[in-house]
């Protein structure tokens, strides 16, 4: 049978390596787990402002495109106010989203998260536009580059006006020295319409895992 002083040493190194795994991350009492906390666990309702999302779009000149991102009491799934895309896409080409810079770690690797609601009065299966949803190290206006997602269409099969529908992307992206993160949601007019779309309760989740190699 294991004596007393013999077990207060047993715990006393369980202790200590309680203590150890616990000052890397967080322990699970089953079995010493690291849990990985979010750096950011941002939700923008944009009830009073835009909250550092920027207004962006590309693809608008030729032919010259007339388009809005702003906050709108017309529509919303949060509160009362929301995103409104509108888009006179008159050469079927243009872009229009909202994005914002986050400011992390250098080179590392980040699993980002961004969910919201879409607002959408596009039904059936035809012309339907495309959702924009991503994240990367450069703003999406410099670079060009977008993450192009599902179809615009709000699963009714007939015009039942405007509807409400989670969306939900992750992915990974890698920072670089500059320590800077963008994400950014919008529409991409795939024909030439006049459309108006709605973005509310964005919600962006980062998370780091660990040292890039590059």
């Amino acid at each position: 049978m294991e004596s007393p002083l013999s077990f207060m040493r047993t715990s006393a190194r369980l202790g200590a390596t309680i203590l150890c795994v616990g000052s890397l991350g967080a322990c699970d009492r089953r079995g010493f787990e690291l849990i990985v906390e979010p750096e950011f666990e941002d939700t923008f309702s944009f009830e009073t402002d835009l909250s550092d999302w920027a207004p962006r779009g590309s693809d608008l000149t030729d032919l010259p495109v007339v388009w809005e991102v702003a906050r709108s009491s017309d529509q919303a799934s949060d509160g009362e106010h929301a995103i409104r895309l509108r888009l006179d896409n008159l050469n079927s080409q243009g872009k229009i989203w909202i994005e914002r810079r986050y400011e992390v770690e250098e080179n590392q690797v980040y699993s980002v998260k961004i969910s919201f609601d879409f607002g959408s009065a596009d039904w059936g299966d035809v012309n339907l536009w495309r959702i924009l949803a991503g994240g990367g190290t450069d703003s999406p206006a410099v670079t060009g580059s977008l993450s192009v997602r599902e179809d615009s269409g709000n699963g009714e099969s007939s015009d039942n006006g405007y509807q409400w529908v989670p969306k939900s992307y992750e992915i990974e992206v890698r920072s670089g020295t500059d320590r800077e993160l963008f994400v950014y949601v919008g529409i991409w007019g795939a024909s030439a319409f006049l459309r108006t779309y709605y973005i509310d309760k964005i919600q962006v989740v980062l998370t780091r895992q660990g040292s890039s190699n590059f």
